[in-house]
């Protein structure tokens, strides 16, 4: 290196004072990399506020309840072909009963509503007369005296099934699943006992209800309906006091039903605590309960009276006749069934507790610091 070239940057100069000199010229501003961090503070989690709904209304819940019915397709109809066979118990024995003294009989055409040309000139064109019933009673005897108790065993059997109907309804709304009529009747034995509780209950104060009303209000009315100058008040009484007990009797049903419900779908396991806690609910919300049931039982009973006064003009006779008073009749059962599913599945909707939020699942993060 000659002298005239300009010395190199550091040449002949500490290194350790550029190093220092660098050290001090960065405090003020990057501590660099050998000074430590101080540590982040830990993250805050804080829980999201609950989030307040509203509970569902008449309309809401009768939406729910009538597609649960219309979901339950195949159910329906297995209860429809139970109920069949229940009444086919008492109609079969009862028709090999009498059909061999009517089949017999001279004018057995006109008897079974076909009368031919010389029914119609003898004048038995009507058909069977009070005077031919009566004989008929007469002479089966025997098969008229067991009929009542056929029907009571019949009945029973139907409202035992009524109870494993009710299980297996409220199941489905309660456990998502397949809707398989498999699936319903097992729901509906596992539930029967609880049902048939209920309905125990639901009996006894029903039994209660009546007297009540028939006893206690009737002698509490004995004397001014006697004191009237006619029957008219009397008479008005005997209605007032029917139509006060078909209220209550329907009442008790909606307390009944929002029982079972609390039964499968709420998990309680006391009947009666049960029946007696929804009779405070139905007086405190009557709106969100018999208002439920209103919505969905009234068209099914207007849909009921349309098909019986459509009975009155069915032909009368013949295979015709008879196959089209039995196909209104399942009609009629498959309505007063899905109306009944509607109701079970709108409270089971209301009484289902809210679905707890998934695991694992942070609704809100604060990060402090």
């Amino acid at each position: 290196m000659s002298e005239q070239d300009p010395p190199l940057h550091g040449e002949g100069a500490d290194p350790h004072a550029g190093a220092s000199g660098g050290s001090g010229g960065m405090a003020g501003g990057d501590p660099g990399m050998d000074t430590p961090l101080s540590p982040l503070a830990a993250p805050e989690v804080v829980a999201a506020e609950p989030v307040t709904t509203s509970p569902p209304g008449p309309l809401s819940l009768a939406s729910t309840g009538l597609s649960h019915a219309l979901r339950s397709v195949r159910p329906l109809f297995g209860v429809l072909l139970v109920q069949l066979l229940l009444a086919l118990t008492v109609v079969l024995p009862f028709h090999a009963a009498v059909a061999g003294k009517l089949d017999a009989h001279p004018h057995a055409a006109a008897l079974a509503g076909a009368p031919t040309a010389a029914d119609k000139a003898l004048g038995w064109e009507a058909g069977m007369d009070a005077g031919l019933w009566r004989d008929t009673k007469r002479e089966l005897g025997k098969a008229y005296d067991g009929l009542p108790v056929t029907l009571f065993w019949t009945l029973l059997l139907a409202w035992l099934f009524g109870a494993v109907a009710a299980a297996g309804f409220l199941g489905m709304a309660a456990e998502p699943g397949p809707r398989s009529t498999s699936r319903f009747f097992a729901l509906g034995g596992r539930g029967f006992f609880r049902m048939l509780r209920v309905g125990l209950v639901f009996a006894c104060a029903f039994v209660l209800v009546g007297r009540l009303v028939h006893e206690g209000w009737a002698a509490a009315m004995e004397g001014p309906e006697k004191a009237a100058a006619n029957e008219t008040s009397r008479w008005w009484g005997d209605r007032a006091r029917e139509g006060t007990l078909l209220v209550l009797f329907l009442t008790l049903r909606v307390v009944a039903d929002l029982a079972r419900a609390d039964l499968i779908a709420g998990g309680r396991r006391s009947a009666l605590l049960a029946f007696f806690r929804r009779i405070g609910t139905v007086l405190r919300q009557p709106l969100r309960t018999l208002g439920v049931a209103v919505l969905l039982g009234a068209p099914a009973f207007a849909a009921l009276w349309l098909l019986a006064q459509l009975t009155l003009h069915l032909p009368q006779g013949g295979w015709t006749g008879a196959l089209a008073l039995f196909l209104v009749l399942q009609v009629a059962v498959w309505l007063r069934w899905a109306s009944r599913a509607a109701v079970l599945g709108a409270f089971a909707a209301r009484i289902a507790p809210a679905a707890p939020p998934a695991a694992g699942h942070v609704s809100h993060v604060k990060i402090s610091g």
